[in-house]
């Protein structure tokens, strides 16, 4: 499965048990889009972090949700691995298509000191959830990749996106977020179909600290799954990152 988070099209690839995206050797997903010519270099790591093994295991599992049936989608989820990195940024968000960014979200590039993404699945109601946690060097950096990237999802509209064989047209609606996940946080519903197959998600979005964490709640269907939510997911999320801390 590669890890769209975000993207509706992820829901029928992990359905049918493929893994979750492998990073390369330089931190990249396979199939990620190609990098911009320039991008400023991540500032220097100032207190104490996570390394991306680190975040791995302090990822949502099955037992972090009410819904029995869910289980990691891959025995490796994708991270960074096991030291931090201050290396330049691949990708530039500001001006990246949103299907570029909706490729990218889930793998490193945007000037991250340490990444981490998985998936879990329940094959019987066809439901996806999604996590990724982006950890940066400082709040002001996290800060900056989360206001860009809110702007940016936000005002997609209806876009399309293709991954490993998918083709999914799926239109962006601004949602409600939950109060008080992180210091801030954002919502949105991405509907339309994959490959003639409905399809929906819905994810929030939050800044806390350093991080930027991810969860999306994604349904092979017509409308967006009502039994798991995706901001109180994300509110657990954040405070098992906190602890491993």
């Amino acid at each position: 499965m590669i890890m769209l988070m975000g993207a509706a099209v992820a829901a029928t690839v992990a359905l049918a048990g493929c893994s979750s995206a492998k990073s390369g050797s330089d931190g990249s997903a396979a199939g990620a889009p190609g990098a911009p010519r320039t991008v400023p270099s991540a500032p220097a790591i100032s207190g104490t972090q996570l390394t991306g093994t680190q975040l791995t295991a302090a990822l949502l599992t099955g037992n972090d949700i009410t819904v029995a049936g869910f289980f990691n989608s891959s025995t490796t989820p994708a991270d960074s691995g096991g030291s931090l990195t201050t290396a330049k940024a691949k990708f530039a968000l500001s001006t990246m298509s949103c299907a570029d960014q909706q490729n990218a979200l889930s793998t490193g590039g945007f000037g991250e000191t340490a990444w981490s993404s998985n998936a879990l699945v329940d094959g019987p109601s066809k439901e996806v959830l999604s996590q990724t946690v982006y950890q940066f060097a400082d709040a002001a950096a996290a800060n900056a990749f989360f206001t860009t990237l809110k702007a940016r999802w936000n005002s997609c509209g209806t876009f399309t996106i293709t991954s490993q064989g998918s083709n999914a047209k799926l239109t962006v609606t601004v949602t409600a977020a939950k109060p008080g996940v992180g210091q801030q946080d954002f919502a949105n519903t991405m509907t339309g179909s994959e490959n003639g197959i409905p399809a929906a998600l819905a994810s929030t979005v939050a800044l806390d600290g350093p991080d930027v964490l991810l969860v999306g709640a994604d349904k092979q269907g017509a409308t967006v799954p009502t039994d798991i939510d995706s901001g109180s997911l994300l509110a657990k999320l954040i405070g098992k990152v906190a602890a491993a801390g």
